[in-house]
């Protein structure tokens, strides 16, 4: 199990940030990694990017894959418990954030929602009280943000 300390979560917050900027500024750090692959292979590129926020994931105890594959309450329950539980429901949110604008970014409206329903999921069960890194976006702030996104693709839907 991982305890997640202050300088742990620190560290985890200000890459966060950094990715989430880059994706929101059109796609910059997938564009990096874009032109970082020879041959231009946008599917390699992804996974490069998938590679970086998985290994950052594993560094507070979270495994991406599963993260991606179980239902939000499922992950929430595995996360939530013993000591540092809402630092890796914050964790697993913020991950869960940045994939979902990572998704949004490549087209893929589908994972870019189950991403965010799950992140939203777990936002709401940090608790209040919980000291977070300097560089975090509150979990209400997350969450609004979030659901207005989804909003957005349920009007999108429809036309």
């Amino acid at each position: 199990m991982v305890i997640l300390s202050a300088q742990r979560m620190q560290r985890l917050a200000e890459r966060l940030q950094q990715m989430e900027r880059s994706v929101e500024a059109g796609g910059g750090e997938l564009e990096d990694l874009r032109e970082e692959v020879t041959d231009r292979d946008p599917e390699r590129a992804e996974s490069a990017f998938d590679e970086e926020l998985a290994s950052a994931a594993a560094r507070v105890g979270v495994e991406l894959k599963t993260a991606r594959r179980v239902d939000a309450a499922t992950l929430s329950r595995a996360l939530a418990g013993g000591p540092g539980g809402g630092g890796r429901l914050w964790a697993a949110a913020e991950i869960l954030f940045v994939d979902g604008l990572a998704a949004r970014s490549l087209g893929d409206a589908g994972a870019a929602r189950s991403r965010w329903e799950k992140a939203a999921f777990l936002y709401r069960r940090v608790g209040g009280g919980m000291e977070l890194p300097e560089e975090a976006t509150p979990p209400e702030e997350r969450v609004e943000r979030i659901e207005s996104w989804l909003a957005g693709q349920d009007g999108d839907e429809g036309d």
